[in-house]
C-alpha cells in the first residue's frame, strides 16, 4: 500500500538533526486506521519514504493527531529539503515488521 501527498516541511523540536514532513489530515486518519496492523508499539509505524529519487526506511511518529516524517540530515541535503518547503512524499507500508 502506497500513500503519496505534498508536505511543508516543518522543524519540531526533539532530536537534531531531523527536520519533519506532516501528513495531511485526510492521510492522517487512514494511517490511525491502519496503525494496528502495522505498528510495533507506541504507535510509530515503520515505512519506506520516497523523496524526489531518494528512498529510505524509517517510522512514523504520532504527534497531536497527525503522522511526522523524520528527515535525516543526509536526505535534506540529497535532495534539498528545507523548512518551509512544500515536497511531493510517497509513504509504503513495512508489514509485519
Amino acid at each position: 500500500m502506497v500513500i503519496a501527498f505534498k508536505s511543508k516541511i516543518i522543524f519540531w523540536h526533539g532530536p537534531s538533526p531531523f527536520i519533519f514532513a506532516q501528513t495531511p489530515i485526510q492521510e492522517s486518519e487512514l494511517l490511525r486506521k491502519i496503525a494496528r496492523d502495522v505498528s510495533y508499539g507506541w504507535g510509530c509505524i515503520p515505512v519506506y519514504v520516497k523523496i524526489a529519487k531518494t528512498e529510505w526506511k524509517t517510522s512514523l511518529i504520532l504527534k497531536e493527531g497527525k503522522y511526522l516524517v523524520p528527515i535525516k540530515k543526509i536526505i535534506q541535503e540529497k535532495e534539498n529539503v528545507e523548512v518551509g518547503k512544500i515536497i511531493n512524499i510517497e509513504l509504503n507500508f513495512i508489514m509485519n515488521a
